[in-house]
């Protein structure tokens, strides 16, 4: 996955370790800021933004731990996603990191091949994650001048009428016994990142995700709510033929549903979650679904334009539909 040029600063004690980082960076394109201590790399970041921090661990003075927590303690600060490239291989290490909020821990020597890698599936999430912040707050100012009530601080607000979409990644708790856990953290990542560019494309919001299951919300900034949320349904079912867990292709079940949300900012402002009658909705058309398939509740289908998708009926009492 090819990514723009960043801003990455390189955080290690070891002046050739240092150096090495910093020319595979720059061969790459990025600029490189380089920092022989956790309080100079500190001082960097109050000076200007930095789109990914790579950072050692152990140094004199200030641990790249106590770095990491003070760089996610700031609320100053924008989201910075950090990697840890470190000699401690210990796995309390990794899961310390991975607490505090790093994004990514790699061991000394590291492969270069796989740092490229999750250099660039790192600064793709920092791109999406700040188009995300930006749309919405595009959605609360457009709320705001339509008259919905927005809150300051968590964003809260109701749409009276939008669209939830859920899907779930199939047998994700199987597969992951059966593969090598990088291969398939690289792949879900790269998958999350094809998720948030269908919503950055067809304007949606995508609120909490966890394990194999995302939820996307249209609303305020698209009246055609339905259309933009079946569009990003159809184009996610054709993107999966792309990707592959344990050497099969990825296969989804999705389910969407219409009507009134809650939408707000939770976790001090780290995720999106909707909440009512459209995300109950959704949540009983996944149910219904099947491996492959797309399904639509009742309002959902009624609020599509006639003719331009083709859907059937799979309930004697007309709640559930599929695409077809």
């Amino acid at each position: 996955m090819m990514t723009e040029s960043a801003r990455i600063l390189i955080v290690d004690d070891n002046e050739m370790n240092r150096d090495m980082l910093a020319r595979r960076l720059e061969r790459d394109g990025h600029e490189v800021l380089m920092a022989e201590s956790g309080l100079q790399a500190l001082a960097y970041l109050e000076q200007g933004p930095v789109d990914l921090m790579l950072l050692d661990i152990m140094m004199p003075k200030m641990s790249g731990y106590e770095v990491l927590e003070q760089v996610k303690a700031n609320t100053n600060l924008p989201y910075i996603p950090v990697i840890i490239i470190s000699a401690v291989s210990d796995l309390n290490s990794v899961v310390r990191c991975i607490e505090i909020g790093a994004e990514d821990y790699l061991f000394k020597p590291f492969n270069p091949i796989l740092l490229k890698a999750r250099v660039d599936a790192s600064l793709t999430r920092k791109r999406l994650s700040d188009w995300q912040q930006q749309h919405l707050t595009q959605l609360e100012q457009q709320s705001a001048s339509n008259g919905i009530a927005v809150d300051a601080l968590s964003g809260a607000r109701i749409l009276e009428n939008a669209s939830v979409l859920l899907l779930e990644v199939m047998d994700i708790d199987q597969i992951a016994g059966q593969m090598n856990p990088v291969e398939l953290v690289d792949v879900l990542n790269e998958f999350f990142a094809q998720v948030q560019g269908l919503a950055q494309q067809n304007n949606l919001t995508v609120a909490r995700s966890m394990a194999g299951y995302f939820r996307l919300c249209s609303g305020a900034t698209h009246p055609e709510h339905a259309i933009a949320t079946v569009e990003t349904a159809l184009a996610l079912q054709a993107a999966t033929r792309r990707f592959r867990l344990g050497g099969v292709p990825m296969s989804l079940r999705i389910g969407i549903g219409s009507g009134a949300v809650t939408m707000g900012t939770i976790d001090a402002g780290q995720y999106q979650d909707v909440w009512g009658e459209a995300a109950i909705q959704a949540q009983h058309a996944v149910n219904v679904a099947t491996r492959g398939s797309i399904i639509l509740t009742a309002k959902t289908a009624h609020e599509l334009a006639a003719g331009r998708y083709y859907f059937q009926p799979i309930t004697d009492d007309g709640a559930f539909y599929e695409m077809r």
